[in-house]
């Protein structure tokens, strides 16, 4: 009787043991979760500016086109061209 007491009362404490490195552990994910979401909306918006600077870049590039090819063209003898 008092072997299975002893062997109740190391059980139950080792259960104890494993339940609070289970919550810790449980604990540093969610942190970890909650970093990774956090960084990942940071990077979302980001790629969002960067689109729009793509986007502005590409309007300004073809809006230089005609002013570029009216260059060329008074710019350079026809003989050259």
């Amino acid at each position: 009787a008092i072997k299975r007491d002893v062997r109740r009362t190391k059980n139950r404490e080792a259960a104890k043991t494993l339940k609070q490195l289970r919550n810790d552990i449980e604990a540093q994910l969610k942190d970890r979760l909650k970093e990774l979401e956090s960084e990942e909306r940071s990077l979302l918006f980001e790629i969002d500016n960067l689109r729009e600077y793509k986007h502005s870049l590409e309007e300004r590039c073809q809006q230089s086109i005609p002013m570029y090819n009216f260059m060329i063209r008074t710019a350079v003898p026809a003989s050259l061209r």
